[in-house]
């Protein structure tokens, strides 16, 4: 079985996510989203509160994507805030909907678009799609694929990390006796590397070289595992 992608990160291996798995969908209408207008309202426009898990440069990128998106609109405006909704730190969001005081719309990881719509809190764009001329071919197959559950699209991919390279550590691989210029292919070989990686000290792990259940966060690392070696976990 060939890698798909790894990059270096607190262990000397570390695999990335694939396509698939790392789509995140944007402008999600959540139920009771868009919320009372007296609350929204203001000066004549309709205001729209958008949750977001950006920080740093991807943050000021999306900033300046709303910036552009209000100048152009005014009779309603995009209001950005941020609030973490990944796979492992979504309490805010599940308590936010609990309370029926949800954003107006959310960013979503895609692996996590199935269940926030079976738990019921999305509201289905299928209305909006189809008056906006949107196409299942406008987008990367499985960034689609993995918005519409149940025949139904419930957001729409801002963006996906084709993370498909492998990155190592050729020091440590030297030190090793690993050859630094040929990195693991399979999984087998995989295994081996991170084995002559591996250095354990008086009971102490002192080096590893891959830790497969922290791939971009524990939950996340059971999708990654899964897809790599053909698991599903909803049915469409």
């Amino acid at each position: 079985m060939r890698i798909t992608g790894y990059h270096l990160n607190s262990s000397i291996l570390t695999p990335l996510r694939g396509l698939a798995v790392v789509g995140l969908a944007f402008l999600v209408l959540l139920t009771g989203g868009c919320g009372d207008k007296s609350e929204n309202q203001a000066n004549g426009m309709l205001t729209i509160t958008v949750w977001h898990p950006w920080g740093g440069a991807q943050k000021e990128r999306l900033a300046s994507v709303v910036k552009e998106f209000n100048r152009v609109h005014k009779d309603f405006q995009v209001r950005a805030l941020f609030s973490p909704t990944d796979l492992d730190t979504s309490q805010k969001f599940y308590t936010a909907v609990a309370a029926n005081k949800p954003p107006d719309a959310v960013f979503v990881d895609g692996t996590q678009t199935a269940a926030w719509a079976e738990q019921g809190a999305l509201q289905p764009l299928d209305r909006f799609v189809k008056s906006s001329g949107v196409k299942p071919d406008d987008f990367f197959a499985p960034c689609w694929l993995q918005n519409y559950y149940r025949n139904h699209v419930w957001a729409m991919t801002y963006c996906a990390d084709p993370n498909f390279a492998f990155a190592w550590n050729k020091k440590v691989f030297r030190d090793c006796g690993l050859d630094p210029e040929k990195p693991p292919k399979t999984l087998a070989e995989l295994d081996r590397d991170n084995d002559i990686i591996s250095k354990v000290e008086d009971g102490r792990i002192t080096r590893i070289g891959i830790i497969p259940w922290a791939q971009f966060g524990n939950a996340n690392a059971t999708f990654t595992w899964g897809w790599v070696f053909g698991g599903g976990f909803f049915a469409a």
